[in-house]
């Protein structure tokens, strides 16, 4: 007999236990006909500003990926997605294959991962150059970034949240995400990225989305490619970044590429901020 709820196939979706955006962002994303179910790994909530305390976060999500799947695979599942990040990007491209392979042998159906997922997304859409905004801490960020690059692809600009907490990921605001990926966004890259299962962006960069869209739209109806309609600019001999869209220049070229973007965050959010008050104080006239 068919399954009731899941005739199309019924999804096990293993999380931290930690972890309060995963589900429910995937019950959002879920086709009709398809169940999830979930099974999380037990860790504990923690400061992960130290790196003891974040390499032994990282084990413990190791040593509880293979009970959760035993659990989960009770229900006998017809596929598998591994709602965690870390551990899909640890130790570069050939530790996330030979992670995936295993986990599917384990379980006995296909499995999914962040990292070659993303990848097979990106390759799809024929990416080549992507920034990528994660919640982690600069240790994390180091095999996010190796990751992408070991797969082929150039990765200009990286900002790390540096969240202190794994419960606290899940507390970025809004706000935080939209300055990161308008931050992150440029000329010189083709996709945005979002690392961080715990980090909720399904809605926000589903709006992202559609505003690109907008925007390329107009500018393919009125724009000749000249300075004032780029984004950003990276001068190296002045070691200058210049964002077009709000007037903001810095004089720390090396520092932006390697992934401080802060000083641009901070203009951005500012801009947006000035930007509110005097939609706010006209509509008040």
């Amino acid at each position: 007999m068919t399954d009731q709820l899941g005739p199309r196939g019924r999804i096990a979706i293993v999380v931290p236990s930690t972890n309060t955006s995963c589900q429910p962002e995937s019950e959002l994303l879920r086709p009709r006909g398809v169940s999830n179910h979930i099974a999380r790994i037990s860790i504990r909530e923690r400061p992960l500003t130290s790196e003891q305390a974040f390499m032994e976060h990282v084990q413990a999500m190791r040593d509880g990926m293979r009970s959760a799947i035993d659990q989960v695979i009770t229900c006998q599942p017809t596929h598998v997605i591994m709602g965690v990040a870390l551990e899909a990007f640890w130790g570069g491209v050939a530790a996330a294959d030979e992670l995936q392979r295993e986990l599917a042998e384990r379980a006995g159906v296909g499995v999914s991962m962040g990292s070659t997922a993303t990848v097979a997304a990106l390759r799809r859409l024929g990416a080549r150059s992507i920034a990528v905004l994660t919640p982690h801490q600069p240790r994390g960020d180091e095999q996010v970034r190796r990751y992408f690059e070991e797969a082929g692809f150039a990765l200009p600009r990286l900002i790390g949240l540096k969240c202190p907490s794994p419960i606290q990921i899940a507390h970025t605001s809004e706000r935080q995400v939209i300055d990161a990926l308008r931050a992150l966004d440029g000329d010189d890259v083709d996709a945005l990225v979002q690392v961080g299962t715990n980090l909720a962006a399904v809605e926000i960069c589903a709006e992202a989305e559609r505003a690109a869209e907008l925007s390329i739209e107009r500018r393919s109806q009125v724009g000749g490619g000249g300075r004032s309609e780029k984004i950003r600019t990276y001068n190296f001999k002045e070691n200058r970044v210049t964002d077009h869209r709000i007037g903001f220049t810095i004089y720390r070229l090396a520092d932006t590429l390697a992934g401080d973007l802060q000083p641009v965050v901070d203009a951005l959010a500012a801009d947006e901020r000035s930007r509110l008050l005097a939609e706010g104080g006209e509509s008040g006239q």
